[in-house]
């Protein structure tokens, strides 16, 4: 920010957490169309060199980026908001782009050397593996229910998912469905004043396919059972939000 540029206060402002393979690239750019001043965040540490002072909180109106409730101190006049993906579908695709996709994430250097199953990917047993089964859970409940007193990642997905439902319901403004894309584009427009025609982006290549026997299937939900649930919510949620504003 330059020394020109001024706060911004009384606006609209959202930070859009874009929980991986969910589609979250498209709303991106239709909410960058829409907001004249931006930021984008790479991952969830990029804030500490791009954030040099808190100022620039109040100048830009619009956070982007790989980032989960809480992990960037945002003010409160910020409005969360974040799309949510069938999670069988999300946690299979992120298998693929792990396994199949460039990516300098270190887990994803590390399944491209061991080449896991699905199977094997869905039943880890390393926290910085397992957190991307139930990602959605992981990226909308608060960071201290993921990190111990000395800040290492932990693994405790029922605190996870309370959490994560807790803020579903209290602290993110909408929650969309990329499955509903009409109904969630119709909430957006209405709320944030976004328009525009959404890109289809991220769609798999049939020779990255994964067949799942209808066993593995079984095994598969039961492990997704959080992110499952949370999906539910946000269905019920997407529909009394629709209700009460009279777009439904």
């Amino acid at each position: 920010m330059s020394e020109g540029d001024q706060m911004v206060t009384n606006e609209l402002k959202v930070a859009f957490t874009h929980i991986p393979k969910t589609g979250g690239r498209s709303w991106k750019k239709l909410f960058r169309e829409k907001f004249q001043r931006y930021k984008i965040m790479n991952s969830a540490n990029a804030w500490q060199t791009n954030m040099p002072h808190d100022t620039v909180f109040g100048y830009y109106n619009l956070f982007i980026g790989h980032f989960g409730y809480d992990q960037i101190p945002l003010p409160r006049s910020f409005k969360y908001v974040t799309i949510l993906r069938e999670p069988v579908a999300r946690t299979i695709s992120q298998y693929n782009h792990f396994i199949n996709m460039p990516s300098n994430m270190e887990v994803a250097a590390k399944m491209r050397e061991e080449k896991p199953s699905l199977m094997e990917f869905i039943d880890n047993e390393d926290p910085n593996i397992l957190f991307w089964v139930n990602a959605q859970t992981g990226y909308i409940c608060s960071s201290l229910e993921m990190v111990d007193e000395e800040g290492k990642l932990v693994y405790d997905l029922r605190d996870m998912f309370f959490s994560a439902c807790h803020n579903i319901c209290q602290n993110y403004d909408s929650v969309g469905i990329l499955e509903r894309p009409e109904d969630t584009l119709k909430l957006f427009q209405h709320r944030y004043g976004i328009g525009g025609d959404l890109d289809t982006v991220g769609v798999t290549p049939k020779k990255y396919k994964v067949d799942v026997s209808k066993e593995d299937l079984e095994i598969i939900r039961d492990q997704l059972e959080p992110d499952i649930a949370l999906y539910n919510l946000a269905g019920e949620l997407l529909n009394e939000a629709l209700f009460k504003e009279g777009l439904d």
